[in-house]
C-alpha cells in the first residue's frame, strides 16, 4: 500500500473532522466554477484530503491522492451519488 492510499484509508470509518484540515470553500460557487484552477493551490496546500465545511464533503486536489482514489474503484466508489447529496439517505431524484 502506498502512502497516498494509507492517508486516504486512515480517514475511512473515523471521525474525519478531527483528522482532516477544513476549508470554508464553495466548489459550486460561480467564482469556483468559472476559474477552478485558481483554487487548486489552496486545496493542495491544505492537505491530502480536505473537508469542505459548507457542505460537509471531502475534496482532494493532490495528484497522488486523486490517482489512488481513481485507481481503487472498489474502495472509492460513487455509488451513493456524485454530488453533494447522499442518494442512500435522500434517494435519487431522477
Amino acid at each position: 500500500m502506498n502512502s497516498s492510499h494509507s492517508i486516504i484509508s486512515d480517514l475511512r470509518g473515523t471521525d474525519t473532522g478531527s483528522h482532516c484540515p477544513a476549508l470554508d470553500l464553495d466548489p459550486f460557487s460561480t467564482g469556483f466554477l468559472t476559474d477552478p484552477y485558481s483554487y487548486h493551490p489552496l486545496l493542495r496546500k491544505a492537505g491530502p484530503v480536505v473537508r469542505l465545511t459548507r457542505y460537509d464533503i471531502y475534496a482532494m486536489a493532490r495528484y497522488n491522492e486523486v490517482k489512488t482514489a481513481l485507481d481503487d474503484w472498489e474502495t472509492f466508489c460513487s455509488s451513493r451519488g456524485g454530488g453533494i447529496s447522499d442518494f442512500k439517505n435522500v434517494g435519487a431524484k431522477r
